[in-house]
């Protein structure tokens, strides 16, 4: 699954930092985008669970 959140992380850092620094952004707008980013995180641990049991 290809997401925005995906590629700002590829280009921006990790995804809980993203998602920590959009929950806490001084801009009301943005904070309501941190859902989509802990979204993100959690598709991507269970991705990993899928294919090694990691995490």
């Amino acid at each position: 699954m290809e997401r925005k959140q995906h590629k700002d992380a590829a280009s921006l850092g990790f995804l809980h930092y993203l998602a920590e620094a959009r929950r806490n952004d001084p801009n009301p707008l943005l904070r309501t985008h941190a859902k989509h980013y802990e979204e993100a995180l959690d598709e991507a641990l269970a991705i990993l669970q899928d294919i090694g049991g990691i995490a």
